[in-house]
């Protein structure tokens, strides 16, 4: 658009008189294209450069950056799509496959705040126990509770009033709701420890890095073999709306550790 309204000024407005209908239109035209490709503010930017920096120098800088900075974009973009640095045929895509993803291991890469994933202490245990963390995403989890166990979404109603028998009824009104809410979650978060099915015991959490809330589990060790071991847990189930097509179930997420 630039190249057609500069042709047009360069052969038309020599034989246009200023201010008639064909000059406007060509002066309006030159505008808009100096708005449109960012001429109106860069332009006099670089003529300043240019007419103090010296044109040849100028261009020749203009020219370098402009070169690095395409070559900047080119190579993110080609890392991004995995065109650099790919991965081996040969090695699975999903990290998570007969691996050891680090950002399942609170010892080998921080929590970060953002990521809530299912984790342990670490990739070798020395301690009596494995805490296991697993992130409740509430999208997800309280669909899978409304088609599995509703009734432990189902608010629980309290007594009034502050006298003593009250609040203990209150209290053990609580514990049941908690109690029926942690059965439920277990069933939709179910861990195995070598292939044999474990009652995790688990407690309602909140990551003290991350402030992620979740379920905490702390599986005993002192009966496990020197050697690798290997934990898994039910990823957090996918919300499926009304009309969408069967899902495959989702394998779980195993996470080797070393004893």
């Amino acid at each position: 658009m630039l190249g057609i309204a500069t042709a047009l000024d360069k052969k038309l407005g020599p034989r246009l008189a200023p201010d008639s209908p064909g000059w406007r239109r060509i002066a309006r035209a030159l505008r808009l294209t100096s708005v449109l490709n960012g001429s109106a503010l860069v332009g006099p930017i670089s003529y300043t450069l240019l007419s103090n920096g010296g044109r040849r120098r100028m261009s020749t800088f203009f020219l370098v950056a402009f070169t690095l900075a395409l070559g900047i974009a080119m190579t993110e973009f080609l890392t991004r799509y995995g065109l650099v640095g790919r991965t081996p045929a040969y090695v699975p895509a999903d990290v998570d496959l007969r691996g050891v993803h680090a950002e399942h291991y609170e010892s080998l890469t921080p929590p970060s705040a953002d990521a809530a994933v299912v984790s342990i202490q670490s990739d070798v245990i020395d301690g009596p126990y494995v805490r296991l963390f697993v992130p409740l995403l509430d999208d997800r989890v309280r669909a899978a509770m409304a088609a599995r166990c509703p009734q432990a979404l189902v608010e629980p109603t309290y007594g009034e009033g502050r006298d003593s028998t009250t609040v203990v009824r209150n209290a053990a009104i609580a514990a049941r709701a908690a109690d029926a809410r942690l059965a439920c979650l277990s069933a939709l978060h179910p861990v195995t420890l070598d292939g044999a099915a474990r009652d995790p015991g688990y407690r309602f959490y909140q990551h003290p890095v991350t402030g992620v809330r979740g379920l905490v589990a702390y599986l005993p060790t002192a009966a496990l073999a020197p050697g690798m071991h290997t934990l898994t847990v039910a990823r957090p189930p996918r919300d499926v709306q009304p009309g969408d097509a069967p899902r495959a179930p989702e394998l779980p997420l195993e996470l080797p550790f070393w004893k």
